[in-house]
C-alpha cells in the first residue's frame, strides 16, 4: 500500500518559519497533515490477524469433526458450526447489507508493506501555493512531488536492505548519502533541473557506492543492489 501525504508531518528544526508567510504555510501543514493512516494501518493488521486466527480455528474444528466416528454426533457438530457461521453480525457491511460471521473471515487481505510518500517542506514553500495557478508554480510543484515520490521509494528500498551484522555500516552509509540528496533538494529548490546539478552528481555517487559494495549487499538476499540501482537510475534519468 502506498500513502501520499501532501502536507509534511515534520519540519527541519534548523529552518523554523520566522515570518508570517512561513508560519501560515506551516499552519496549513499541521492542519491538513495525515492523522489517520497509521491508526488505519494498525487496525487493518489487527483485523487481518483476527481473521487468520478465526480461519485456522474453523479449519481445525472441521478437521476434528471429520474424525468423529459417530455419524449422528458428526451431523450435530456440523449443524452447530454452520449455525455459528450464518449468525448475523451487529454491524452492517459497507453497502449496509446484512452480514454474518462467515463474511468476516472472507475477502480479507494481508497488508505486507506500507510505503509513505510525503511531500518535502522545501525552503521556498509559500502559504499561497495552492492558489497560485501560474504555469511556473504548477510545473515546480509537480516536479517537487515527483522528486519526493522517487526519493521515498529509494529511501524505503535502502532501509529494507538485508545485510550481515558486520556490514550494517554499508547500509547506514547509503542512508546517509541519500539523506544528503534529500537535504540538497530541500535547500535548493531548482537543483533538479539539469543533469549537471549537484543532486544529479550525488545520485551518481550513490549508485557507484552500491556498485562498489554489490557483493556484500547481495550477500543475504540476491538482486537487492540491482533493484536499488535501477530505481535510483530511473530517478536520475528523470532529472535530465
Amino acid at each position: 500500500m502506498y500513502i501520499v501525504n501532501v502536507h509534511p508531518s515534520k519540519i527541519d528544526i534548523s529552518k523554523i518559519p520566522m515570518d508570517h508567510n512561513g508560519a501560515k504555510d506551516r499552519q496549513n501543514d499541521i492542519t491538513y497533515a495525515d492523522r489517520n493512516s497509521r491508526y488505519d494501518e494498525t487496525m487493518t493488521r489487527l483485523i487481518g490477524d483476527y481473521a487468520n486466527f478465526v480461519t485456522e480455528m474453523k479449519d481445525l474444528l472441521e478437521d476434528a469433526i471429520c474424525k468423529v466416528n459417530d455419524e449422528n454426533d458428526k451431523g450435530i457438530l456440523k449443524r452447530k458450526l454452520n449455525d455459528i457461521l450464518v449468525t448475523n453480525t451487529s454491524n452492517k457491511g459497507r453497502k449496509y447489507g446484512v452480514r454474518n460471521y462467515e463474511d468476516l473471515i472472507g475477502g480479507q487481505f494481508k497488508l505486507n508493506k506500507v510505503t509513505r510518500i510525503e511531500r518535502t517542506n522545501y525552503i521556498n514553500s509559500i502559504y499561497g501555493k495552492t492558489g497560485d495557478l501560474t504555469f511556473e508554480t504548477i510545473h515546480k510543484l509537480i516536479k517537487e512531488g515527483e522528486c519526493d515520490a522517487w526519493l521515498s521509494l529509494i529511501q524505503q528500498h535502502t532501509q529494507d536492505i538485508q545485510v550481515r551484522t558486520d556490514a550494517v555500516h554499508i547500509r547506514d552509509s547509503l542512508i546517509n548519502k541519500l539523506n544528503q540528496v534529500i537535504k540538497n533538494l530541500r535547500d535548493n529548490d531548482y537543483d533538479y533541473e539539469a543533469n549537471n546539478s549537484h543532486t544529479h552528481r550525488e545520485l551518481t555517487e550513490f549508485i557507484d557506492q552500491i556498485k562498489t559494495n554489490k557483493e556484500i549487499i547481495d550477500g543475504l538476499k540476491t538482486n537487492q543492489s540491482t533493484k536499488l540501482m535501477d530505481l535510483t537510475d530511473r530517478f536520475r534519468t528523470s532529472l535530465d
